[in-house]
């Protein structure tokens, strides 16, 4: 019995032995049909592979241009609704925007109700016969909407081609801005010739100017605003209370306070000596400050606004973001203490004089490189 056993148990090895010896005999002769079929050059072939991925592979900046945000806006329009509130009722209004144009809103919470704000179709036709252009019902070019007159109209700009004709528009006389204006105009364009004469790439703006309409809520009657006198448009440093009677902005790292009527007087010229304002901080610092980061576009724009002002303290800028409350007694602020936080190191890849490419390692902080090197 035992064997009869140990027999047994011979050729079940045996057997494992066999079926293993043809997998293996198998295994040879594919690879030995898989070199036939590659060839000589496959050995080359897999060195060059090798040698392909380890290369150095060129960046693709056009690629990564189409995810910038301003691209990606182009694409992507209103994920959420900001409600623009009546002050003399409990409704608001709102836009929002989709491949398809931009629709506005009028919500009546406590009624628990949203109708249209307006009908797009007749107001593309009154500002069609208002200005003798053609304008698109579900793309209409309104901007900075305003309610007035105790919430019974709604105040709006359309910009049109600055030597664009509107019928039965009385002309305006040229302000002292407006000679300005145009002085400086004439100065660039000896400037723009020789930009062109190089070949400069880009084309000039076209240039625009704002003309105003008002829509009432009622009837849905356009007027245009021929003689209306445009407000001159909030400086980026100020943070203006909700009665508009105070502002609050930033000096060096401290926060500032003024009121309506010196703020006006900085409006007109921002380094106006007898324009009073009141320091509400001491303890401002870098890193742990009242005013905010600015890129290095804002701080251009920010510039050509406080020309002429030389405050010891600093320039006026904008403080970190502002909540008013709405009887405007009171606001509230938050900053960010920064001061244990290290600097970060970036590299900026460039050319030399020479022709080759350097690298440069520079702190976070300062934004502008130099003009050979680019991020």
């Amino acid at each position: 019995m035992s064997a009869a056993n140990s027999a047994t148990r011979m050729c079940r090895r045996a057997n494992r032995v066999a079926r293993a010896g043809v997998v293996a005999g198998l295994a040879a002769a594919s690879l030995l049909a898989l070199r036939v079929w590659a060839g000589p050059d496959g050995a080359a072939t897999a060195k060059e592979g090798a040698g392909d991925a380890s290369a150095r592979v060129a960046p693709n900046y056009a690629l990564e241009e189409r995810f910038l945000p301003d691209q990606l806006s182009k694409l992507v329009f209103d994920l959420a609704v900001t409600p623009h509130w009546f002050s003399e009722s409990n409704r608001f209004w709102y836009s929002y925007e989709t491949p398809n144009g931009t629709r506005y809103y009028l919500v009546d919470p406590l009624k628990r109700s949203k109708a249209p704000l307006r009908d797009n179709a007749k107001l593309a036709a009154a500002l069609s016969m208002l200005t003798n252009f053609p304008y698109d019902a579900e793309h209409l070019p309104v901007k900075r909407l305003k309610l007035v007159d105790k919430d019974t109209k709604m105040r709006f700009e359309v910009e049109i081609r600055k030597d664009a004709v509107v019928p039965n528009e009385p002309k305006k006389e040229k302000s002292q801005e407006d000679i300005e204006e145009q002085g400086q105009e004439g100065e660039m364009g000896q400037g723009e010739q020789e930009g062109q004469a190089a070949g400069a790439a880009g084309e000039k703006p076209e240039q625009t100017r704002t003309i105003y309409f008002e829509y009432e809520l009622a009837r849905g009657r356009v007027t245009r605003l021929d003689n209306f006198e445009a407000p001159k448009k909030k400086p980026m440093w100020a943070s203006v209370s909700p009665d508009e009677k105070t502002v609050v902005f930033a000096r060096g790292h401290n926060l500032y306070l003024m009121d309506a009527e010196n703020y006006a007087k900085a409006l007109k010229k921002s380094g106006d000596t007898s324009v009073v304002e009141t320091q509400l901080t001491t303890d401002g610092v870098e890193k742990y400050s009242y005013a905010r980061v600015l890129l290095p576009e804002q701080e251009e724009q920010l510039k050509k606004q406080d020309k002429g002002d030389t405050n010891k303290a600093g320039p006026r800028t904008p403080a970190i973001t502002t909540d008013w409350s709405k009887d405007s007694k009171k606001f509230a602020l938050e900053r960010n203490d920064d001061r244990k936080v290290g600097d970060y190191w970036k590299w900026l890849l460039g050319s030399s004089d020479t022709g080759a490419d350097v690298l440069e390692l520079q702190r976070e902080k300062q934004t502008t490189p130099s003009k050979k090197f680019k991020e």
